[in-house]
């Protein structure tokens, strides 16, 4: 159950972090050149 639960929290961090990964570079590279957004 311990186990089954730090996997599934661990894969949420993982996402998250992702999702927020992809929203920060979408934002710098809109920052960074406007023709892109």
């Amino acid at each position: 159950m311990g186990a089954a639960l730090g996997s599934a929290g661990a894969f949420a961090v993982g996402s998250l972090a992702s999702f927020v990964g992809a929203l920060l570079e979408t934002m710098l590279g809109v920052l960074v050149d406007p023709t892109v957004g």
